[in-house]
């Protein structure tokens, strides 16, 4: 009989973050979801000027809008699969490191995305700006939000890279042999 290697406090601190974070990214999720389907798209559909109003946004703007269903129903989704990964973490199930560095790579694709978007979004939202009058000098305030946003994004996907890393070491997917 093979001796059982010894549980690290990095793999039981991760998957008890993460299980407390998704678990209440879930019921948060769950909550969105709610408002959104039996308050907000109703209410959006019996307004009649809920069409002339999406015409006037800009096209990121109004995509945003138009994807709002599913962007919140995919975050609960990905929050309630954070739960799984994070209790086969836990409880060292190789499917759940896994599982859990798919979810890393998918948040590191999701921040990525994301900031793409605020872009193109941020960009959209200038240009319509730049002809009402607004002060030249106001262009700081994207500059400012461009920045912070890059250095979050920047932050997370350094974090979860790193996670990712330390999942693939030598010593910690000994702790998840069958």
């Amino acid at each position: 009989m093979t001796p059982t290697p010894p549980r690290s406090s990095f793999v039981t601190v991760l998957a008890w973050i993460f299980l407390l974070l998704c678990g209440f990214g879930s019921v948060i999720g769950l909550l969105q979801n709610l408002m959104v389907h039996t308050v907000m798209l109703p209410m959006m559909r019996n307004d009649p000027l809920h069409g002339e109003a999406m015409a006037q946004l800009p096209g990121p703007a109004a995509l945003m809008f138009d994807a709002m269903p599913w962007f919140f129903l995919v975050t609960l989704a990905v929050s309630l699969l954070g739960v799984v990964a994070s209790f086969g973490l836990l409880k060292r199930r190789p499917w759940g490191r896994r599982l859990f560095i798919a979810l890393m790579g998918v948040l590191i694709a999701w921040q990525v995305a994301g900031f793409v978007f605020q872009l193109v979004l941020q960009r959209d939202i200038q240009a319509t700006f730049a002809g009402s009058g607004m002060p030249p000098e106001s262009g700081i305030v994207f500059v400012i939000m461009q920045v912070s946003i890059g250095l979050f994004a920047t932050a997370f996907i350094g974090l979860f890279g790193w996670i990712i890393h330390r999942l693939t070491r030598p010593a910690i997917v000994a702790e998840f042999a069958p």
